[in-house]
């Protein structure tokens, strides 16, 4: 089943650090975005690395941009975009679009 798109989610899940303590105790919304593969060929290394280039940009969007002087910060912000990145390659993985081939360039 192809997808053509994931919703790219920044979590707290498997103990990742969320930047901000409002997203921690859960009184806003985590925030999302959606991003499209469809006119990817994930056969391709070009259009592997295309997607991962996608994907980081969007865990760096929703994950935010922390203070480089604040190491706690950005250790934070470092382990939320690991964890979008790695929870949306999954996705993609899991909806039968990305080729075994292609998850060792991921």
């Amino acid at each position: 089943m192809k997808l053509s798109s994931i919703a790219l989610i920044a979590t707290a899940a498997a103990g990742l650090a969320v930047a901000t303590s409002a997203f921690a105790a859960g009184t806003e919304t985590v925030p999302t975005q959606r991003v499209s593969y469809a006119d990817l060929d994930l056969r391709t290394s070009a259009g592997v690395d295309r997607l991962y280039s996608r994907l980081r940009g969007a865990a760096e969007d929703v994950c935010g941009r922390a203070d480089f002087r604040n190491l706690k910060a950005k250790r934070a912000e470092n382990a939320c975009i690991a964890g979008a990145v790695s929870n949306a390659v999954k996705a993609v993985e899991n909806a039968g679009d990305l080729p075994p081939a292609a998850l060792a360039r991921l």
